[in-house]
């Protein structure tokens, strides 16, 4: 109990301290993240190489893509990635779901945007590293549950606001999407 009012206590510290980061053209590696960014939480210690290399990959997903969020909204972002896994247009694991590149119109795109710019972090928030890290470990464990209802897209909810039916839900900022058309 103790660590879910930390948790929260960091949320809210998040939400507080928004970091600014420089992006340039070079392509991130999760070996480069574990250096500025190393796996911290004990629990994680006490797993495989292969599971706590899972679980890492939800932490930086959840951390750069909805750092300062809502933790329902970090939480979903989670989901979306092991909500991917085994689906017919994604990978087969949450390393390889996060990492995926996908073709449009002859260019190509990442799955997630930070996986494709080297972001130079001018600071870390270590508490809002900490708390993604938890959270990967509990949705992983499968201690929370999915507040997506199965997801496998979410996109920033600022700007046009969007239209809620069964396919699409808003949490936090963001707007999750349980199918979404072939392109």
């Amino acid at each position: 109990m103790r660590n879910i009012w930390r948790s929260v206590a960091a949320t809210v510290l998040c939400l507080a301290f928004a970091t600014q980061v420089q992006a340039t053209s070079v392509t991130r590696k999760l070996a480069d993240l574990t250096k500025d960014m190393p796996i911290s939480v004990p629990e994680l210690a006490g797993m495989d190489a292969v599971q706590r290399k899972q679980v890492a990959c939800l932490a930086y997903n959840i951390y750069f893509e909805a750092r300062g969020s809502t933790m329902a909204d970090q939480i979903g972002v989670a989901y979306v990635v092991l909500n991917r896994i085994g689906h017919p247009e994604f990978r087969t694991n949450a390393c390889e779901v996060v990492f995926q590149l996908t073709s449009h119109a002859g260019r190509t795109f990442p799955q997630f945007s930070w996986t494709t710019y080297r972001h130079r972090l001018r600071k870390v928030e270590w508490d809002c590293w900490e708390l993604s890290q938890q959270l990967a470990l509990l949705v992983w464990q499968g201690h929370l549950a999915d507040p997506t209802d199965g997801a496998t897209y979410f996109r920033d909810s600022h700007g046009a606001a969007p239209r809620v039916t069964p396919r699409f839900s808003v949490i936090g900022g963001h707007v999750f999407i349980r199918e979404m058309a072939s392109r």
